[in-house]
């Protein structure tokens, strides 16, 4: 029985050492991609937990206009003058009532959220209307 001869591969072949670079190619694109990808993560938390406070300040200033804007005209929490709540878990609360700055008859609210979290300070403020209805 006769053997095919055997030929020699050694000539020209050289793909084990693209493999290797490949590899070490292939890792450090994934290595960037992941950087890349955590950095916008990271961007994304930050930024969502601006929006979270932000909504939070404005639940606690809609809270507070809504249980200002069904008083009497005349009572005593709607008196002109600046009116400070103090802090509701970390947010400073106030409102200023200013009388017949708009039109005759009415009261300008507007009622003020302040926050410093995270070093960052944020204003939230409702602006309100109230005529003198009889």
């Amino acid at each position: 029985m006769a053997y095919p001869k055997q030929i020699s591969t050694m000539a020209g072949n050289n793909e084990n050492g693209f493999a290797v670079l490949e590899g070490l190619i292939a890792t450090a694109i994934f290595a960037l991609m992941m950087t890349a990808l955590a950095l916008l993560l990271s961007g994304s938390m930050k930024a969502n937990a601006n929006a979270r406070s932000t909504t939070e300040e404005s639940a606690i200033a809609a809270d507070r206009v809504e249980s200002l804007f069904p008083l009497d005209y005349d009572e005593g929490e709607l008196a002109a003058g600046d009116h400070d709540l103090g802090d509701d878990e970390g947010y400073t609360v106030s409102y200023a009532i200013g009388e017949d700055t708009v039109l005759r008859n009415t009261k300008h609210i507007q009622v003020t959220v302040q926050s410093a979290k995270n070093g960052i300070k944020k204003t939230v403020t409702f602006v309100l209307i109230k005529a003198n209805t009889p």
